[in-house]
């Protein structure tokens, strides 16, 4: 768990020392409705800090169901950046996805144990911005939350 949030953190440093969009509210990116095509028990959504890190909460009141943060675009494609992740992982188990289709290039990481692997990231990317986004509990790449999920990024992605 410890070695985790480590993993997390990282990202989240490595995000948050982009030269980013700055102070922007990036809930307006998604309606509310396209967020309940997601989970329909959402039912607000709010900007959140932690230390530099900038991101959009979506909830159902008593949990968090999606974080979407948006910044400039890496250097290294998503995959290579999901890979190095998955590498410093605790994970027994570990897969990362290239995604077809969304911006111009986009992964996500799955992490687990004994074949239970859940969504770490998905991370998508046009030519300016980069979209990371979490989802607890999605558990396949070809899962209807993942597909959903997928169509969130895209969205985002246009609308920035």
């Amino acid at each position: 768990m410890r070695l985790r949030l480590g993993v997390t953190l990282v990202l989240s440093a490595f995000i948050a020392l982009l030269a980013g969009c700055g102070k922007q509210d990036f809930c307006k990116y998604l309606s509310l409705r396209e967020a309940q095509a997601f989970a329909p028990t959402i039912t607000s959504a709010k900007m959140r800090q932690t230390k530099r890190l900038l991101y959009c909460v979506w909830s159902d009141g008593s949990s968090d169901k999606l974080f979407i943060s948006v910044d400039q675009a890496m250097s290294h494609s998503p995959q290579e950046f999901l890979k190095v992740l998955a590498k410093n992982s605790p994970e027994e188990t570990h897969e990362v996805v290239s995604i077809a289709g969304v911006g111009t290039e986009a992964a996500a990481l799955f992490l687990g144990n004994a074949g239970q692997l859940k969504l770490d990231f998905l991370i998508a990317q046009n030519s300016k911005y980069s979209v990371a986004i979490r989802a607890p509990d999605v558990t396949a790449s070809d899962s209807q939350e993942f597909l959903k999920l997928k169509e969130i990024a895209s969205t985002v992605l246009s609308r920035i």
